[in-house]
């Protein structure tokens, strides 16, 4: 069964009200370049909807020709996040970050 963008959105929305995000909380998207990108815009849509002040950060794969699966970034071990201080100091200051 296929998932409207309004379903998505909705689906979205409740997850971030069971994870209590307020108005002024910030969100951070953790996404790559192969991220699904109806699902980081419903995401991104259902968290401004709350009020959140919403960041995306997009990091390239790291290891992505030893990930087990179609998504490139399902390697566990050394990832784009390793030595990349902007990318953590801006992780560390989120009230919340969705890793996409």
């Amino acid at each position: 069964m296929n998932t409207s963008d309004a379903q998505l959105f909705s689906a979205w929305k409740e997850v971030l009200r069971l994870s209590k995000v307020k108005p002024g909380e910030s969100v951070t998207l953790l996404t790559s370049t192969s991220t699904n990108w109806r699902n980081h815009t419903a995401a991104q849509m259902a968290a401004s909807d709350l009020g959140a002040v919403v960041t995306t950060i997009t990091l390239p794969p790291v290891n992505g020709d030893l990930s087990l699966s179609r998504d490139l970034t399902a390697y566990v071990g050394v990832t784009a996040l390793k030595g990349n201080k902007a990318a953590l100091a801006a992780l560390e200051k989120s009230d919340l970050v969705i890793d996409l």
